[in-house]
């Protein structure tokens, strides 16, 4: 099981914490559009 933890913020839409590099989230261009401040904790099995 990996955990997936990124912090996005607003500024200038980018991702200020990665970690398990890894696996990049495919919804990062989603997030992109986005550009709010938020949390995102996934669990890929």
């Amino acid at each position: 099981m990996l955990l997936l933890f990124i912090e996005y913020y607003d500024n200038n839409c980018l991702i200020q914490k990665v970690k398990n590099i890894s696996i990049y989230l495919e919804n990062n261009v989603l997030l992109h559009k986005i550009c709010k401040r938020y949390e995102i904790s996934k669990r890929i099995i």
